[in-house]
């Protein structure tokens, strides 16, 4: 925990360093960091065993003809599949090496979307939500398929906001080949083809039905039951246990983003770009879906794909609240919030077994 905590403030430091003329390089050298210390590791996170476990079973029954692999330990087949090539590399070199190739092309992606949509002087707000958000760099380290399935949508939006549908479909559906749930992603690609006059009653919609499934949550149990049994979502109903979170003090804290990006949206429109219109309406999806996530966590996880757009929502609208002191204030209780639950993160109690308290590297075993 504490190597990992100390690079990533390092990375924030550089990253905000950067926006000095002449400094612009060490932008990228934050970066380089951060990917190196998730191309090394060995063992941590809890569900790093799992996928060592996955990769070797997979390497000793894929059968390259049928793209299949005779074991009852169950993945998606694009999954089986870069498993099974960078275990030809050999075992645990092949694992390791399939680390270390994911880990720089999943950091390089968020590198490539931090710079292409955030300015300069507020990237280093981008990168310090990418490393301390509880979802985003730490969990990459564990929950490795739906890391590189998140990373993938946003290569997703990249290229749909340059009209290369064809490249946005076909990226979409890899992702869905290495974690099913970013099937819920294809759908909002007809949003890019919108123009997206109606802004206020999509964000005044949202906000109705936040208020009106927050009433209707008794009744969603049985509701997301059922549809944990449907086929596509079965092997996700280990993560089907029922939420305890409560709206409280500490509910509203978290939720004061949304708060702040729909005010925006229904305010100052003309303030943003298409594409961050268009990223802030994704990232309230995740907001209006939130009665539902306290109430089943797999609900959480497909929600990734929508929140992951915070990294650059949450910096562009921040830096438009006026008076500059608000500002202040606001970016402030964010900060706290975020170090909230990072630290939090780290809590072993929340894990089967603490595998963020040490981190080991690739050197320890090679």
């Amino acid at each position: 925990m504490y190597l990992v905590t100390l690079i990533s403030i390092i990375a924030v430091f550089l990253t905000y360093l950067s926006k000095y003329k002449g400094l612009g390089v060490l932008y990228k050298i934050a970066f380089i960091f951060v990917t190196i210390l998730a191309c090394i590791h060995y063992n941590y996170g809890t569900d790093y065993p799992t996928y060592y476990e996955i990769f070797y079973r997979v390497s000793n029954s894929y059968d390259l003809d049928t793209f299949t692999y005779a074991t009852d330990l169950k993945t998606e087949p694009g999954w089986a599949l870069i498993n099974y090539l960078f275990s030809l590399f050999g075992i645990p070199f092949g694992f390791f090496l399939m680390v270390f190739i994911l880990s720089i092309i999943q950091n390089y992606i968020y590198y490539k979307f931090i710079k292409r949509y955030v300015e300069p002087k507020d990237r280093w707000f981008a990168v310090a939500i990418y490393l301390f958000s509880s979802t985003l760099y730490v969990l990459n380290f564990s929950m490795m398929r739906q890391g590189l399935a998140v990373s993938l949508i946003l290569l997703v939006f990249m290229c749909l906001s340059s009209k290369k549908y064809l490249w946005a479909i076909l990226l979409n559906i890899m992702a869905v080949l290495v974690h099913t749930s970013a099937l819920i992603f294809l759908p909002f690609h007809f949003l890019r083809l919108s123009k997206l006059k109606d802004v206020k009653f999509i964000v005044l919609t949202f906000g109705v039905s936040f208020i009106i499934f927050l009433i209707l949550s008794p009744l969603l149990d049985s509701v997301l039951t059922y549809f944990l049994h449907i086929s596509v979502f079965t092997g996700y109903q280990g993560y089907g246990s029922y939420g305890t979170a409560s709206i409280g003090f500490g509910f509203l804290l978290d939720s004061m983003p949304y708060f702040v990006v729909s005010y925006l949206l229904l305010t100052r429109r003309h303030l943003f770009t298409y594409d961050v219109t268009l990223m802030s309406i994704l990232f309230l999806v995740a907001f209006v879906a939130t009665p539902f996530v306290l109430k089943i966590t797999l609900l959480g996880r497909i929600l990734y794909y929508f929140s992951v757009f915070s990294i650059v929502v949450v910096p562009i609208f921040y830096s438009k609240i006026k008076p500059s002191v608000l500002r202040f204030g606001f970016i402030l209780i964010f900060f706290f919030m975020l170090i909230f639950n990072y630290l939090d993160f780290f809590d072993p109690t929340h894990w089967s077994y603490d595998g963020y308290k040490t981190f080991h590297t690739i050197f320890e075993v090679l």
